[in-house]
């Protein structure tokens, strides 16, 4: 069985028994339901093993009907909206925590480079220099002529 399957069977078995609305909010709470399950890594064979024939469940539903369903669709909305919120904390957290490890990254880059120019610039300076100060002198001296 899989979940469309399973759905149908629920949602036949239970046409004509319920209101338009009731049947709705009670494929909407076994929908999400499953898919919730499926995210958490179960396959559809242990899932719907433990939920047992549509039918079944169709029956204890409309047994139920005069009694407040505790099938509420509206729970899962409201998990749903907590679980996205966490969500989106953890994703701003990640994205906080990336900016940063970024600028330190950055920070040790331009350390770095000037860290590799200042030490070019001081094993050339002693040869360097004496070569720039003779270049200066024979110039200063070939104007002179």
């Amino acid at each position: 069985m899989n979940k469309t399957k399973f759905l149908e069977g629920l949602k036949e078995a239970l046409q004509g028994e319920l209101s338009a609305a009731e049947l709705n909010n009670q494929l909407l709470y076994y929908e999400r339901y499953i898919d919730e399950e499926l995210r958490k890594g179960r396959t559809e064979k242990d899932i719907f093993d433990e939920l047992g024939a549509p039918r079944l469940i169709a029956r204890t539903i409309i047994e139920t009907k005069g009694n407040k369903i505790f099938y509420d669709a509206d729970y899962y909305e409201e998990k749903e909206k907590k679980v996205d919120q966490k969500r989106k904390k953890k994703s701003q957290f990640e994205f906080r925590m990336n900016g940063m490890l970024a600028l330190i990254i950055g920070i040790v880059a331009i350390f770095l480079v000037i860290s590799v120019i200042f030490s070019l610039v001081s094993v050339l300076a002693p040869i360097l220099i004496p070569i720039f100060l003779v270049i200066l002198i024979i110039s200063f001296f070939q104007k002179r002529r």
